[in-house]
């Protein structure tokens, strides 16, 4: 609980495929939600098989605010039919978006009254299109200063929002990469070096370049070439081999279960089938787009002091990304790098004044 009258810097990163927070209180504090959302409850919490096989599979929060119920986060499809948006507004609009952050503080805070300041963090092609940046950028503030009261799994929340800002996604991975967790600035290789920065989401693929302290558009590009491709080509096999229709979600744990080496089964009323061949098959497809993009806008990387790769996607095609860039790092815990460099920024008074 925090009663400090000084807020709290809380950094919110958004992405399709999990909604990120992390603050600094000394160490890098962080929590992750998968960005899964539904109307409704768990009305079988009491059900049971009367069966002892295997662990319980984690339940998803039941988030209630204002008139609204929603279950968030995971196993979300085993519950209610998930809300699946992929559109760039979703960033600053509607009661879903409320549902994940409010569900990610529970875990981040805990229950109680909290004051916090908020800096979110927004896709490269979301910030190049001035337009839709002001409508996100004011819906966000709209919805988010202010007074919020709400229960997480029955635990009520009171938080205070005192300040909105936002910065570009791929910034957050340069800062982690490069402060301290006092927002200072502790590498050898001077900040106004050529940096580029690779963060490759679940639907967006953002290069960012930071030189003498600016932004070098000429190497800075987003594109929504992300790893949802990858998940779109597998629902879409499995629809047409086997007539099911798996949920984003669904399709996502696959593919995570396929790169941790664990089983990648199908079961459906023609018996159960193994995904592998499948998942190889989108997986290269979707590689074969991102490192094309790579290409076409940084070419060899060689003009660059530093490559730095982060995002979940970075993580799932570390190996294929290395050939190509073998000077490149890829930033340990890829998928919250940029909340945890965003957080350390924050630390700077300059950020909320």
């Amino acid at each position: 609980m925090n009663t400090r009258n000084v807020p709290i810097n809380i950094v919110r990163d958004a992405g399709f495929g999990g909604d990120k927070l992390a603050l600094i209180n000394g160490d890098a504090r962080a929590a992750l939600l998968p960005s899964v959302v539904a109307v409704g409850q768990l009305r079988g919490a009491q059900l049971s098989t009367g069966l002892k096989r295997g662990r319980r599979a984690a339940q998803p929060l039941q988030v209630q605010f204002d008139v609204y119920q929603y279950l968030a986060g995971p196993n979300v499809h085993q519950h209610a039919r998930p809300i699946e948006r992929l559109d760039f507004s979703r960033l600053g609009d509607g009661p879903e978006q409320q549902a994940l952050f409010y569900g990610n503080l529970w875990q981040l805070l805990g229950a109680g009254k909290h004051s916090i300041n908020l800096l979110v963090a927004l896709p490269v092609e979301v910030l190049r299109d001035a337009k839709l940046t002001a409508s996100i950028r004011a819906k966000l503030r709209a919805q988010m200063v202010g007074r919020h009261q709400f229960t997480v799994n029955g635990e009520t929340l009171t938080v205070i929002i005192n300040q909105v800002k936002t910065m570009a996604q791929p910034l957050g991975s340069f800062f982690n990469w490069g402060m301290d967790n006092t927002g200072r600035w502790n590498k050898k290789s001077s900040p106004h070096a050529l940096h580029a920065i690779a963060d490759i989401g679940f639907n967006t693929v953002d290069l960012f370049v930071v030189e003498n302290a600016q932004i070098n558009d000429r190497y800075t590009a987003g594109d929504t070439v992300g790893m949802r491709r990858a998940n779109a080509v597998i629902r879409g096999a499995v629809r047409d081999a086997y007539g099911v229709r798996l949920s984003m979600y669904e399709a996502d744990n696959l593919i995570r279960s396929y790169l941790r080496k664990k089983r990648t089964e199908l079961h459906h009323a023609g018996g159960t089938s193994d995904l592998r061949a499948m998942i190889e098959q989108a997986l290269a497809s979707v590689t074969g787009e991102i490192t094309s993009f790579l290409s076409d806008t940084w070419g060899s990387g060689n003009q660059f002091s530093r490559m730095i790769l982060t995002g979940g996607g970075a993580e799932a095609l570390r190996d294929d990304l290395l050939r190509l860039y073998p000077h490149a790092v890829v930033m340990d815990n890829a998928q919250m790098a940029n909340a945890v460099g965003l957080a350390k920024y924050a630390q700077r008074k300059s950020v909320f004044k």
